[in-house]
């Protein structure tokens, strides 16, 4: 591919986690895994991992979360919403999904809300 391809990876036998498999040419491809995976993983610098990589179908569609949809209705913006192009609406419910803080979370839907408008 010319663009980047969002996967579920793993490594040796960490938790699944998302990431995107960046093309740097001739059909090769990198992903970038964070220092808690490496940690969960018991991976340095140097080591040998088994990867599973599986791509994620954006056609298939993505869940959106209660608290998302409500929060798009309030600010009637869920069919602006529901227009993005399938990549943009998952990596937006990723990052929202990936607040640890239930006010990280909030400020992400509101951000999100504040964009559609």
């Amino acid at each position: 591919t010319r663009g980047p391809v969002p996967v579920t990876a793993r490594v040796n036998d960490s938790e699944p986690f998302l990431v995107s498999l960046f093309p740097v040419g001739g059909g090769r491809h990198f992903i970038r895994v964070k220092a808690g995976v490496r940690k969960q993983a018991q991976a340095k610098e140097g080591s040998r991992v088994r990867v599973r990589i599986e791509v994620i179908d954006h056609a298939a569609g993505v869940a959106l979360p209660a608290d998302l949809v409500s929060a798009l209705r309030k600010g009637k913006v869920l069919r602006d919403f529901e227009a993005l192009p399938p990549g943009k609406r998952a990596f937006t419910v990723r990052k929202i999904d990936e607040a640890v803080q239930p006010e990280t979370r909030a400020k992400r839907i509101a951000a999100a809300v504040a964009l559609l408008k």
